[in-house]
């Protein structure tokens, strides 16, 4: 078994982390991208915290030497030869997506919705509907807030808001060069919108970006 942490570009391994249950890293290349693995006889990959640490820090290596494509965490092949399939498949979509991503980082940001009581309804049909147009009210009030930042991104990604959720949440493809005044953006929209809560994480690996997603 092989466990998967990124595509990317080409890449001469050197002076890298150990990977998930300390595999050493190693590469497939095709056409100028490579599939970054680790092999296993027998590999589980529970969401534990030092596994997901593990493939985390084998994916901010790989930054630092170009561009990446992170894969989602227990991402796991039979062996080399069905990695080996999947660039030759897919090789010219992930050439396109790493030149997408080259020189940038993913920032999340996420704007607290605002809870209110709700109203004196007369069924259950009622109160659906009055909950349903406040969620949109809330989501549109959220839109507007974050609008100021995308021009400051390459792309972005909007999660869908969950059922039950309290938040918007918003990731952006931004150029490293351009983190420092993004983050600053977000502390100026938080200073103009006291009654709202905002916050930013970051800088990840582009993994909201990693199927061509986001506009």
């Amino acid at each position: 078994m092989i466990y998967v942490y990124a595509i990317t570009d080409a890449i001469e391994l050197h002076d890298e982390p150990s990977g998930v249950h300390d595999g050493p890293l190693q590469a497939i290349e095709h056409e100028g991208i490579a599939g970054v693995f680790s092999s296993h006889d027998q590999l589980e990959v529970p969401s534990d915290p030092e596994l997901l640490w593990a493939h985390e820090r084998v994916v901010d290596h790989l930054m630092e030497h170009g561009a990446v494509l992170p894969l989602r965490f227990g991402t796991v092949l039979s062996d080399p030869e069905a990695l080996r399939a999947v660039l030759d498949k897919d090789g010219a979509r992930f050439a396109l997506l790493l030149s997408r991503v080259r020189g940038c980082v993913e920032l999340a940001v996420r704007v607290g919705l605002t809870s209110s009581e709700p109203g004196v309804v007369a069924g259950g049909a009622d109160y659906m509907r009055e909950r349903l147009a406040e969620r949109e009210q809330e989501e549109d009030a959220a839109d507007r807030v974050l609008a100021p930042l995308r021009p400051l991104a390459r792309a972005t990604a909007r999660r869908p808001v969950q059922a039950g959720t309290t938040t918007v949440s918003e990731s952006y493809l931004v150029p490293r060069a351009t983190v420092e005044p993004f983050a600053a953006e977000v502390r100026a929209l938080q200073a103009q919108n006291p009654g709202l809560s905002i916050s930013c994480t970051g800088p990840w690996g582009p993994y909201s970006f990693v199927d061509g997603g986001g506009r």
